[in-house]
């Protein structure tokens, strides 16, 4: 069964468009199309106005003729880029002139369309209505970033008190175990002893999975400080492979490790200190 998806439709009803030119008459011919739009319109007769204007209105469009007195729209367009740079509304030229020198030069300052003189209504509704669809979906996905970030923030400060507030009860479970272990209670049988190693074993198994998820919660959060120094990495994973034994023993397994004899071998690590042992944990699977 085919499904298909349908995105919906975005309202441009009330969006604001700068629209300058020297020509009253072109004014009014644009405006009289766009109005019945529901668009807001402001109106500009030359670029210095027009980079007034666009200050004061905060247009979500600018449609901009090339042949101007004062400064043309190309360096109107160029201006507009430089002072407002990425949050600048697109640019649609309105030029009599159609050779692809003009379009290029047009693209060229920073444009994204253009009009040709004469206007014909339904063109000029069609590259509008694009533009500012063009425009919505691009301002929708940037709040949708931005609710992903405080989301993703939120669940990382979840994350982090969470694993606080484990840690401490489940380090107090492992003490425990171990001082019952060692007999400080008096003597345990087998079927005791086998009971409070499951629990030793649980509760180390949590707390590992917590310091994880500390560790991932600063990461995420940006916070993760790290630390560039030489080590010895025969050394390191000499440690990992001496701690390995001791799990491996309950399994009647070693873990043998032969270093080089050629002396040792230094690297430079950007570490943290917990992640870094836990990078070199080796483990073994019967």
């Amino acid at each position: 069964m085919e499904s298909t998806v349908t995105s919906l439709p975005i309202a441009l009803s009330g969006r604001k468009i700068l629209v300058v030119d020297d020509d009253r008459l072109n004014l009014r011919i644009l405006a009289g199309i766009l109005r019945g739009e529901g668009y807001q319109l402001t109106e500009g007769d030359s670029g210095e106005r027009a980079l007034e204007l666009y200050a004061e209105f905060s247009p979500d469009l600018v449609l901009l003729d090339v042949m101007m007195p004062g400064i043309d729209g190309f360096e109107t367009c160029r201006r507009l880029k430089k002072i407002y740079g990425t949050k600048c509304a697109p640019v649609i030229f309105i030029t009599a002139k159609s050779e692809s020198d003009d379009v290029v030069e047009g693209l060229g300052a920073g444009g994204v369309d253009y009009l040709p003189k004469p206007f014909k209504p339904k063109e000029v509704l069609a590259r509008i209505r694009s533009h500012l669809q063009n425009q919505a979906l691009v301002e929708q996905q940037k709040l949708l970033n931005q609710q992903l970030s405080d989301a993703n923030a939120a669940k990382n400060k979840f994350l982090g008190m969470a694993a606080h507030d484990l840690r401490n009860p489940l380090a107090s479970i492992r003490g425990l175990t171990e001082f019952l272990r060692d007999g400080a209670l008096g003597p345990l049988n087998q079927d005791q002893k086998d009971i409070v190693a499951t629990i030793h074993d649980a509760s180390q198994s949590m707390l590992d999975l917590v310091n994880e998820l500390l560790d991932v919660a600063t990461i995420e959060a940006g916070e993760l400080k790290l630390h560039l120094e030489a080590q010895d990495l025969a050394a390191l994973i000499g440690k990992s492979v001496v701690l390995t034994n001791m799990e491996a023993a309950k399994k009647t397994t070693v873990v043998n490790f032969a270093p080089a004899a050629s002396g040792p071998m230094l690297v430079l690590v950007r570490h943290h200190q917990r992640c870094l042992r836990r990078s070199l944990r080796l483990r073994h699977h019967r």
